[in-house]
């Protein structure tokens, strides 16, 4: 009995002389490598379904400006959200066909919104995915947050509703 008690005490102080405080820090990522990872298996099939609005692709392209625009893109890989599956292959078609240069947009692949990223001093982010956009260097606009807010019961009756719909306000009213 001596020799179990003393087992469990001794795995119960190894296991807490864990670091569970590790900060985790978001990956920076080329797209072509971030769809080719594992837990984006699925992004191919999503992005050739999604069919973007036009009209709504050339006033993206319009009010685009490469020298005050930027786009912030946070994922979560193997989320099996519908903002995941469906808003970031979604966001890259509209931003591909709006003609959005890559040096424009950044991805950045997380394991929580908990994990340091990049401009956490500008902005918090709540949930993941989160599509940001910046104007001469400050967050004016989160695809992700007006979507939730403006739109949840749209966009669940309706999977391609027009994401390139919030780019585009963004550009044009921020």
């Amino acid at each position: 009995m001596k020799k179990y008690i003393l087992l469990l005490f001794t795995v119960t102080l190894l296991i807490s002389c864990e670091d569970t405080s590790t900060q985790h820090t978001a990956q920076l990522m080329q797209l072509e490598n971030l769809i080719r990872t594992p837990g984006y298996s699925w992004f191919d099939i999503e992005y050739k379904a999604y069919e973007p609005n036009q009209q709504i692709l050339d006033e993206i392209k319009n009010n685009f400006d490469p020298q005050i625009h930027k786009f912030l893109v946070f994922l979560k890989p193997a989320c099996s959200c519908p903002g995941t599956h469906k808003l970031f292959p979604a966001f890259v078609k509209g931003s591909d066909l709006s003609g959005i240069p890559d040096a424009n947009i950044e991805y950045y692949s997380m394991r929580s919104n908990r994990d340091s990223y990049p401009y956490s001093e500008l902005f918090t982010l709540k949930e993941l995915p989160a599509f940001i956009i910046l104007k001469n260097g400050k967050p004016v606009y989160s695809v992700t947050d007006t979507m939730l807010t403006k739109t949840t019961i749209d966009y669940e009756l309706d999977p391609n509703f027009p994401v390139e719909l919030f780019i585009e306000d963004a550009l044009k009213n921020y």
